[in-house]
């Protein structure tokens, strides 16, 4: 059995590895969707075949690789030929091995081009149009500085989380503006995070370290999910969201325990680093701990004390309710074997 699907703590072999092998599947996925869309366009479209079949798995793919690939994807999906053509089109001057790859994390600012709309509306407004303003250069900066500084403090903390990071994430866009949700990931939008910068009463490097871990265990579990997948309940078997409070699939609550696994490990990994002072668990009413995460304080010690509660809760709703694969099983268990430890 692949302990790097089963494995829940960071460690850099795992996400390395997790990365080729969905690199490798995504390269085949793209290849037969252009062999099938030359087959109906009736076009050649071998340059384009033959540079995909050219990527690297072994270096991280550019934002840029994927977007073209699930457009393409969605296209498909909807029959729509005119756009199919477009894209295909295009790829032989899109695709080239200057934007292909990326080495590192790139911490950008909204520009209000289309693809971002499209994009932020995707994921942060349920694919409703949105209201976006591009942040000021001093604002942004100062921003860009306390992500940069909240990366040192991941590295600091667990080294294996940082190296899992950087291995998951091609870019971080900044934005203003209004929005169902503050940061959002998504398989379509793979190594892409929006983050909509916080208001001026929450602490940002609290802020951006809770956004930054939480994302990046969807990021992580997508791509888990995009080998294995873990969870067989029915998309309309529904049961209630320790997270949100609201009914949501199996495959949903999973992804939520899962996450918050990640928030408590990293919680406590960092704890000396954002706080010097243990506080008093019980001062922290039950009622403030059970709200859903959109109305949780921007309090550390708050936040990790409803993590570990929404963890628990998660736990027995999975392990009452769940159909899981023999992978999913493994993972699940390997959870609740590692949370004992690291809140005992």
């Amino acid at each position: 059995m692949d302990v790097s699907l089963t494995c829940p703590e960071p460690h850099k072999t795992n996400a390395t590895l997790l990365q080729q092998i969905f690199r490798e599947k995504i390269k085949k996925s793209f290849i037969l969707l252009l062999q099938e869309a030359a087959r109906v366009l009736k076009k050649t479209y071998q340059d384009q075949i033959d540079f995909v079949d050219t990527l690297q798995v072994e270096r991280k793919f550019s934002l840029h690789i994927y977007y073209n690939y699930y457009s393409l994807l969605a296209y498909m999906a909807k029959n729509d030929v005119d756009n199919c053509k477009k894209l295909c089109d295009s790829l032989s001057d899109a695709l080239t091995e200057k934007n292909s790859y990326a080495a590192q994390i790139n911490i950008v600012n909204f520009t209000n081009e289309k693809w971002e709309n499209n994009f932020l509306n995707d994921l942060l407004n349920k694919g409703i149009q949105g209201e976006y303003e591009v942040i000021n250069e001093n604002e942004f900066q100062s921003n860009k500085n306390i992500i940069i500084n909240v990366l040192e403090k991941i590295r600091l903390a667990c080294s294996t989380m940082y190296d899992e990071i950087i291995n998951h994430l091609s870019l971080i866009e900044l934005v203003k503006g209004k929005f169902d949700i503050y940061s959002a990931s998504s398989v379509k939008y793979l190594g892409a995070l929006p983050i909509a910068l916080p208001d001026t009463s929450i602490d940002p490097m609290h802020y951006f370290f809770d956004v930054i871990i939480h994302e990046e265990a969807h990021s992580h579990l997508n791509i888990i999910m995009g080998l294995d997948p873990i969870v067989l309940n029915k998309q309309d078997e529904l049961f209630l969201s320790p997270a949100r409070k609201v009914p949501r699939p199996m495959k949903g609550i999973f992804h939520a325990h899962f996450v918050f696994y990640r928030l408590v490990y990293m919680y406590k990994m960092a704890y000396t680093l954002f706080i010097l002072n243990k506080g008093n668990y019980s001062e922290i009413k039950q009622d403030v701990i059970n709200s859903s995460i959109k109305d949780l304080p921007w309090d550390f010690e708050i936040r990790l004390s409803a993590y570990i509660e929404k963890y628990k809760q998660g736990e027995k709703m999975i392990k009452d309710n769940a159909k899981l694969t023999e992978k999913g099983l493994l993972l699940f268990d390997n959870m609740s074997e590692s949370f004992t430890k690291i809140i005992s």
